[in-house]
């Protein structure tokens, strides 16, 4: 630092005040150099047509990178790799100098913050457990996926029931999502037991939830016993 307040005294005589010196340098001869902005310029080069292939609005920002880079020598080049690939949150990146050869001379280390702003489907009002999902339920509204906890509902399938609570305006996630039962716990049905000569039907009480063709706990209201039935419809369940 001293011999570089020196030099700078020498060319520039009294503007040399002007100057205000890092607490420390990092000085290189040959070869190139990439500076921050370089650096962030070159992270967003490479990202860029990953981000447009995303469905929704993307934005890189909180760049981590080396402060500089120095190439060993003026024909290598710096490429920069997403190593987890490239999905909204946290991108860890990998800096790696390669010769003309393509032979790797140095690595780093960095990581961006990837926002992916989408319109998703939300509940309109609030949705109790068990609850099955009609139209009017459903809203949608703007949220940055990199912060969603899980895959979120693509509006397909169904129908659908809520497996817990869920707020107005909170996202629509997969998980919390199950198909509506044909027959729900309590339903009061029929129960047939279909042999080779004969068919008997007596009334009985869903003990689960089930869709066509589950197998659920259903107790006869006759004898009081408990049995396995297979659901063939809403009111009906079959016992072989």
């Amino acid at each position: 630092q001293a011999k570089l307040e020196a030099a700078l005294n020498h060319y520039l005589g009294r503007a040399a005040d002007l100057c205000t010196l890092p607490s420390r340098l990092t000085l290189q001869k040959g070869g190139a150099v990439y500076d921050r902005q370089s650096i962030t310029q070159l992270v967003v080069k490479t990202l860029t047509p990953s981000c447009q292939a995303l469905q929704g609005e993307a934005r890189l920002r909180d760049f981590r990178t080396p402060s500089s880079f120095f190439l060993q020598e003026t024909g290598n080049r710096l490429v920069v790799e997403p190593t987890n690939g490239v999905k909204p949150g946290r991108i860890s990146l990998r800096f790696i100098e390669l010769d003309m050869n393509g032979d790797i001379k140095r690595r780093a280390t960095g990581s961006v913050f990837l926002d992916l702003w989408r319109t998703v489907p939300a509940a309109s009002r609030p949705v109790n457990r068990k609850d099955g999902l009609s139209p009017d339920m459903i809203t949608h509204v703007r949220k940055n996926v990199a912060y969603l906890r899980g895959d979120v509902w693509d509006g397909t399938g169904g129908p659908w029931r809520v497996k817990r609570p869920v707020g107005t305006n909170q996202v629509l996630y997969k998980k919390n999502l199950e198909p509506l039962p044909v027959v729900s716990k309590g339903d009061q049905i029929l129960m047939v037991y279909q042999g080779k000569h004969i068919r008997l039907e007596v009334p009985a009480e869903a003990l689960q939830d089930g869709g066509v063709g589950q197998s659920i706990s259903v107790r006869n209201l006759e004898s009081k016993r408990q049995v396995l039935a297979r659901v063939k419809d809403p009111g009906t369940v079959v016992v072989n």
